[in-house]
């Protein structure tokens, strides 16, 4: 979850041993004290944003519009094959 990501997780950048580490030491943190260092979870729709990818919110009735259409009369390509990958 957002809580326990490492900051360059957060950022899209390639992650690897060290971000595990810091999920760890959040988590062990958050075991020894009973509280959360981070409240990341309210900043998603700002992050998503940041990410260049369109909020669901933004591509609603678009998509909506899209599974209306009966699946015989949509063209071949995928609905997400129009748009960016959309984080929740």
């Amino acid at each position: 979850t957002l809580d326990y990501a490492a900051p360059e997780q957060l950022r899209g950048q390639p992650v690897g041993p060290p971000a595990d580490v810091y999920g760890v030491g959040l988590l062990l943190f958050e075991a020894a004290t009973g509280t959360r260092l981070w409240n990341r979870s309210a900043a998603r729709p700002e992050r998503t944003r940041a990410s260049g990818r369109p909020a669901a919110s933004e591509v609603a009735d678009e998509l909506r519009e899209w599974l209306a259409t009966p699946a015989a009369q949509r063209s071949g390509r995928s609905w997400w094959s129009k748009k960016s990958v959309i984080r929740r």
